[in-house]
């Protein structure tokens, strides 16, 4: 059973995504804020993560890189989530080793659950169609998503 770490303060956030996993093979750790996050990754390292760039405590970029300095934790991979009006700096997301970020509010089942299969499917296999682009510098929005600079509607 894959295990998938939320940081995110808003209960109604880690609801959905708890309901959207209910029925997949996927168990849903849900945090409140970054610093009890990186306390949970001490004990255990999850399979892929979801992490708000404003989580409390330390910041979804810093999670990320800490995530990616750790030799333990660097092939885990972490979608960043946003507010559909909150600031997203793309550099900054990148630097930090972030595999995407997701707007919120999203749509589970077609956006969430998919990236988070994706990226289960994808950790350590760059060389299959389609894994790059979960790896790559992606950013989600509800009409498409951003890959890199290039528009694109639907997944590849």
């Amino acid at each position: 059973m894959a295990t998938l770490l939320l940081v995110d303060d808003s209960v109604t956030i880690q609801r959905v995504i708890e309901l959207t996993f209910a029925n997949e093979n996927v168990r849903v750790v849900s945090v409140g804020d970054g610093r009890r996050a990186l306390q949970w990754m001490d004990r255990e390292a999850p399979d892929v993560m979801l992490v708000d760039i404003d989580a409390p405590e330390v910041d979804g970029y810093a999670v990320t890189s800490h995530v990616r300095q750790s030799p333990r934790l660097k092939h885990v991979p972490v979608l960043l989530l946003a507010g559909v009006f909150e600031p997203v700096d793309d550099i900054q997301a990148r630097e930090a080793g972030a595999d995407g970020v997701l707007a919120k509010p999203f749509e589970p089942e077609q956006l969430v659950s998919r990236r988070v299969r994706g990226a289960t499917a994808c950790q350590g296999r760059d060389a299959v169609p389609g894994c790059a682009i979960v790896r790559g510098a992606i950013t989600g929005h509800a009409r498409g998503v951003r890959v890199r600079g290039e528009s694109r509607t639907r997944w590849p």
